[in-house]
């Protein structure tokens, strides 16, 4: 990926998000946005680990570097990208799978970040959108994002990715992680908090 520069020069700018299941991919880990001292303007809510690409940085650095800093969780690996999310003419998202070791560490960025822990997705899909005057909400975009790729991980088969093609990084954590991913999305469809694919 190339690198990138800041929205003042005029040039596209990368930004990168984590999404981080927890060993039986039935919690997303997320992060608390303060609401005081929210850099991107943005309300206090619930998030999963994100930033910007600096211009030395690729954006598997980036997602490492936020995602230490503001989950404390050491970065295990960055398994592949889910996909790429535009956010205008010259801003981009990329929603990349991550793997994170065990045990937490210190959280870097307590200036913009209250908490960070893992929450299981049935929660997650009952907590209210934030805004200014739900803080302790959750990001609609960032369900979004992890509906989406919690679908497209559970309904893919492994086999059917190319080898050599930047999808088949996903290979060996489909195989591991893909009958507890199907689980998940039937508790969840049987309890009304996701709609079938085909209805």
């Amino acid at each position: 990926m190339s690198r990138v520069t800041s929205d003042k020069t005029g040039r596209k700018t990368v930004a990168v998000s984590a999404l981080i299941f927890d060993s039986k991919c039935e919690s997303v880990l997320m992060v608390r946005k303060r609401p005081d001292k929210n850099p991107e303007g943005q309300c206090g809510g619930w998030g999963i680990p994100t930033g910007g690409v600096e211009a030395t940085e690729t954006a598997k650095m980036t997602i490492v570097r936020e995602t230490e800093s503001e989950s404390g969780y050491p970065v295990q690996r960055v398994i592949g990208l889910l996909g790429e999310y535009p956010k205008g003419p010259l801003h981009t998202l990329l929603f990349y799978l991550v793997e994170v070791e065990d045990f937490p560490q210190a959280i870097k960025e307590r200036d913009e970040i209250v908490e960070a822990r893992f929450i299981p997705l049935s929660e997650v899909l009952q907590m209210p959108y934030a805004d200014r005057k739900t803080p302790q909400g959750v990001y609609l975009s960032v369900v979004n994002r992890v509906m989406d790729a919690l679908g497209t991980l559970a309904s893919t088969e492994p086999e059917e990715l190319e080898d050599g093609s930047e999808d088949a990084a996903f290979k060996p954590w489909l195989r591991e992680n893909q009958e507890l991913l199907r689980a998940v999305v039937g508790k969840l469809t049987a309890k009304g908090l996701l709609v079938p694919a085909s209805a």
